[in-house]
């Protein structure tokens, strides 16, 4: 009985995990999809030569990310469920050796420089898949996220969900997060400020 019930709590804890969404169905279901279906077709006619064929419906880089990322948002909000029974945490316990840490250099730190911080590369254990790391972070699922040439309007909206979470984030030189570049978040500032010194040869 006391095994069965364990089960139970863990199988409950995992679908939790893997899966806190809302349970979708009726006219909420055909939303969602009918906006996923929209999304991806825009994304399609985006990368498509039709806008320039056809010249209309031409988007430049800032203005396409815009659209992009509403589209993104519209669906988190229909699909993830607002709850003030569970609030999203950082895991302020971390400690430098236990961190657990999500990075990627996406191309733009050169081979020569990542010479410069082995340490760095020995602890990066996840790959960072960019907002979705983040909002690890502020689940407590990793304690440092590590990003390079991060621009206005990809850092923007994750800036006050990682401070709401009770997060630390800057650049790599210890800069406000908000002017973009190089990003640093961490769950507690003394790893924060460890990483920070790690990240000193090549935050210039």
């Amino acid at each position: 009985m006391m095994n069965q019930s364990i089960n139970e709590k863990v199988k409950s804890k995992i679908n939790e995990d893997l899966s806190p969404t809302r349970d979708l169905t009726g006219l909420h279901l055909k939303i969602v999809v009918a906006i996923a279906i929209i999304w991806s077709l825009f994304q399609l006619w985006y990368a498509s030569p039709f806008p320039f064929m056809f010249n209309i419906g031409m988007f430049k880089g800032l203005p396409a990310r815009a659209i992009h990322l509403g589209f993104a948002l519209t669906l988190a909000f229909l699909i993830y469920p607002i709850s003030k029974r569970k609030k999203i945490s950082i895991n302020k316990k971390a400690l430098f050796k236990d961190v657990k840490v999500s990075a990627a250099f996406h191309g733009w730190l050169s081979l020569d420089k990542q010479k410069k911080i082995p340490q760095i590369l020995k602890l990066m254990q996840f790959p960072c898949s960019d907002a979705l790391s983040y909002s690890h972070l502020a689940e407590g699922r990793v304690d440092i996220v590590i990003q390079c040439s991060n621009k206005i309007w990809d850092i923007h909206p994750l800036i006050p969900i990682v401070k709401a979470a009770g997060g630390y984030i800057s650049t790599w030189d210890n800069k406000n997060a908000i002017n973009a570049g190089n990003i640093l978040v961490s769950s507690n500032k003394i790893i924060h400020n460890k990483f920070l010194k790690l990240l000193k040869p090549v935050s210039k």
